[in-house]
């Protein structure tokens, strides 16, 4: 993930395994840049085997793609509870799959969840194998304020990821507009990117130009809204091409 033209990212959400390598089948045909495997909606997510199965199906079908892998936790916007055991078996799925797969998203609050000698193993594994890890947190309850959000990104800018992403849901115009400000004054080390989200229906200009908030990568769906405020990804490059032709 370089550059500073926004990538473009797809999420699968389907539930079978069928499902989702039928999507994958269609995606790969697609000028997607980047697909997001949201492996907590798999109802077979409990299964190491299960999801080294898919994961393996995933990679021929998506070869020519960047993979990210996402287990979101409830609490941010997903279907995954950890326990202090479950939680160490998938990072150790994840440190001995890497050849399956390109980047890993992972929440902040996940990563509080161990200690700091395994947090420093467990990236520095994915480092060795030259994944990308993104650092992110999602807040439903409302926009913080702007020491809390600049604050936010900062913490999480610490950990040795590649790019920090936080995602917050807007009450207001004024919200979105104050995220946008905000998003100027964060500062992180050089080679490190951001990705700034406002969600829902308010924050949909900033999913269409996600330059705006100087973000690295643009979410959206293969053909319908699947999060609050995520566009498909039909809708992005209609608008990108508009973008386009008005510039010339």
């Amino acid at each position: 993930v370089s550059g500073m033209k926004p990538i473009l990212c797809i999420s699968i959400m389907e539930k079978t395994q069928a499902e989702i390598v039928q999507l994958a089948e269609h995606m790969s045909k697609t000028p997607t840049d980047m697909v997001e495997w949201r492996m907590d909606f798999f109802q077979e997510k409990d299964s190491l085997e299960k999801l080294k199965e898919c994961l393996i199906e995933l990679r021929n079908h998506l070869y020519t793609k960047q993979l990210l892998l996402t287990m979101r936790v409830q609490g941010e916007g997903g279907h995954q509870v950890w326990n202090q055991g479950k939680l160490c078996l998938y990072l150790d799925f994840l440190t001995q799959n890497t050849q399956l797969y390109d980047g890993v998203d992972i929440e902040l609050s996940t990563l509080k969840q161990i200690s700091i000698e395994e947090r420093e193993l467990f990236i520095s594994q994915l480092k060795n194998d030259h994944k990308f890890l993104i650092g992110s947190y999602h807040q439903f309850q409302g926009m913080e304020d702007a020491t809390a959000i600049l604050n936010r990104c900062i913490e999480i800018g610490k950990l040795p990821v590649d790019i920090v992403k936080v995602a917050y849901l807007p009450e207001s115009v004024e919200e979105v507009e104050r995220f946008v400000e905000i998003s100027t004054r964060v500062k992180l080390p050089e080679e490190m990117k951001k990705v700034m989200i406002a969600m829902s229906d308010l924050g949909k200009e900033l999913r269409i130009r996600p330059e705006i908030t100087g973000s690295a990568i643009a979410y959206c769906s293969y053909q319908q809204e699947t999060t609050l405020g995520q566009i498909s990804m039909e809708e992005y490059l209609e608008n990108r091409e508009t973008e386009i032709r008005k510039l010339k």
